[in-house]
């Protein structure tokens, strides 16, 4: 991540101010992809950031910094991150970026370190549910556990799709889009629809192949599940093979250089509609915490001409509420405890009341404990918030009442 886009709360030439001062200085750890999906990791960063600077004072006896590590979407480096980071006497808080199979597969052991851990975009299903110890993650994205219903909602009832097909990465991520889709056509009526798996980096020639074969079933739909890379040769060869059966898309592919790689008929035609959360930059009706947050944005970032131009949105937004909340918490801590009552201490308050007007909600009770009656506890956001959206050149627009 180059330094441009990381900040803290004292900058180098202020350090030594700053331990006069007598602050405590803790990070702020991003374990996150910055190789893959380069874009995603950014905006998570720049969310970060514009939340630290448009809370300075909140916890102005902290020396907050911010560091990224890059696990390059491997679970096992991701797992060392984490481990490395436990040693950090300073590590407050973990985020992390897209990809939900790091985070599935090392689930216990990451919420085993004691480290709060902030999810703004992964939307694996079980990330945010511990089968035992305590839960330290929290999430505020979209979760797939609640998503697969609305996207076959969204096909069913808006595209009148009678036999959608589903194409999924063959990940835990996929996985676990597979079985709440699987359910929500279920409990619908419907036949278990058909499906087709796909791996990281698979070849345009073999997406051709599996593609052949879906078009031998006449799916009316295409339910998608893949990232950028994947996703684009996907639409490629559904806009050559099956140019008029539209495209519902998880948000995976909007992580990274999606849109450069497609032109502009083979978004357009066949329809392509993704899911977000319900705010988005292009919204016109906007209040002052949008407008601060946009205006922060570009001042982090001048390069860019608007903030609606930012590539991979969601993780900014996300980011930046999830940030204001955790440093809301942070403030209600002892600050001169040891750090690892301090980190639990960060955890508990993630439980407390917030006063928040954020992006996407107002935002007052946000998380509780989890409990086998209720799973959604480390959940900011439900399928209240979520909305479906298309492009418009690079550019998502929210589809008004989607679902």
């Amino acid at each position: 991540m180059p330094s441009k886009f990381i900040l803290s709360a004292c900058s180098l030439l202020l350090s030594i101010a700053c331990l006069a001062d007598n602050k405590r200085p803790v990070t702020i750890y991003v374990d996150a992809d910055n190789t893959h999906t380069v874009a995603s990791t950014e905006s998570i960063v720049l969310g970060i950031n514009a939340a630290l600077a448009d809370n300075r004072s909140i916890n102005d006896d902290l020396e907050i910094s911010l560091k990224v590590l890059d696990h390059r979407g491997n679970s096992a480096r991701s797992k060392a991150n984490f481990k490395r980071i436990s040693n950090d006497p300073t590590a407050i808080a973990i985020y992390t970026g897209m990809h939900s199979p790091p985070l599935i597969k090392n689930r216990t052991f990451n919420n085993s370190l004691g480290i709060p851990i902030f999810v703004p975009w992964a939307a694996g299903g079980p990330i945010t549910r511990l089968d035992d110890g305590t839960n330290f993650t929290f999430r505020l994205s979209i979760d797939d556990s609640q998503v697969g219903e609305k996207l076959i909602d969204f096909a069913l009832n808006k595209l009148d799709c009678a036999t959608p097909q589903l194409m999924l990465e063959d990940t835990g991520w996929g996985r676990s889009n597979q079985r709440s889709m699987t359910k929500a056509l279920k409990d619908r009526g419907r036949e278990p629809p058909k499906i087709s798996w796909f791996g990281w980096d698979e070849k345009e020639a073999s997406i051709r192949v599996k593609v052949d074969q879906i078009a031998a079933s006449e799916p009316t739909c295409i339910m998608l599940v893949a990232n950028a890379s994947e996703g684009a040769k996907i639409v490629r060869v559904l806009h050559q093979h099956l140019p008029t059966v539209p495209i519902v898309s998880h948000w995976g592919i909007t992580g990274s250089n999606f849109i450069e790689q497609l032109s502009p008929v083979a978004i357009e035609d066949p329809s392509l509609y993704v899911v977000q959360t319900c705010f988005a930059f292009t919204t016109s009706d906007q209040d002052d915490v949008h407008k601060q947050a946009a205006k922060t944005l570009l001042a982090i970032k001048p390069e860019l001409k608007e903030a609606a131009a930012l590539n991979a949105p969601v993780g900014f937004i996300h980011a930046y509420d999830l940030t204001r909340l955790m440093l809301q918490a942070l403030a209600s801590t002892d600050h001169d405890l040891e750090i690892s009552a301090l980190r639990d201490q960060l955890r508990q308050a993630m439980y407390r009341q917030f006063d928040y007007q954020g992006l996407i909600k107002n935002y007052t009770t946000v998380f509780t404990p989890n409990t086998q009656a209720n799973d959604q506890g480390h959940e900011a956001l439900s399928s209240e918030n979520y909305c479906m959206a298309e492009y418009e050149g690079s550019r998502i627009n929210i589809i008004e009442k989607a679902f």
